[in-house]
């Protein structure tokens, strides 16, 4: 049976997560650790910190100096742990990428990508995302595309994911965008800039473990 944490702990731990977001197999690993301890019965808790406090603990200032940058992280962090509470979290999940526009819509979008690729719900994340996709924001489809895009050659499934989101009102040029490092070419002049002051790797479109799109701030 799994355990519901103290609200403390809880948040301890997302920051745990966040901080590793430059470090693809230990955040992976630590949020899927997290996912198995807690259970489904966390995400009350976890929705609870979508717009939590922006300002990073003390030891964690110096690595997320950029405005915006710890709540980003701490967001891909709580994201990726719906990823690995699976099905569970498809309600969730649902309600904020088909609902009203939220900053939060496009990390909701991606994890649904991955549950397609991954071959759980997929006819029916397609489809709504089909449906839906004329609804979004630019931003909130680059902020679906960009994290997967280095890893659509080595995850089973994704890149015929992609492929379909192309075909989807506005994905292609945000993919476009992403891949040319266009930003500029969907509105994101502002992010890109934050994202150089705090990333010393920049922009980058290869496969690399510590993808800086897992760091969108």
């Amino acid at each position: 049976m799994n355990s519901i944490a103290p609200a403390s702990e809880l948040i301890k731990t997302v920051e745990e997560i966040a901080s590793l977001s430059g470090d693809r197999e230990q955040f992976t690993k630590r949020a899927a650790e997290a996912a198995g301890l807690w259970g489904a019965e966390a995400i009350p808790q976890l929705c609870s910190l979508y717009h939590g406090d922006p300002c990073p603990p003390p030891q964690y200032k110096e690595a997320f100096p950029g405005l915006g940058a710890w709540l980003s992280a701490k967001q891909f962090a709580i994201f990726e742990i719906y990823f690995h509470l699976g099905k569970a979290a498809l309600p969730e999940l649902r309600s904020v990428a088909f609902g009203d526009y939220d900053w939060i819509q496009g990390n909701a979008l991606e994890i649904l990508c991955r549950f397609a690729a991954a071959g759980i719900e997929r006819e029916e994340i397609l489809q709504d995302i089909q449906r839906e996709s004329p609804h979004f924001r630019d931003e909130a489809m680059l902020y679906t595309v960009a994290p997967l895009i280095p890893y659509e050659d080595s995850t089973p499934g994704l890149r015929e994911v992609l492929t379909f989101l192309r075909d989807q009102a506005g994905f292609s040029s945000a993919y476009d965008a992403t891949r040319n490092n266009d930003l500029a070419h969907v509105g994101f002049v502002e992010e890109q800039a934050a994202l150089n002051e705090t990333s010393e790797i920049g922009v980058s479109t290869s496969h690399e473990q510590n993808n800086p799109w897992w760091k969108l701030w």
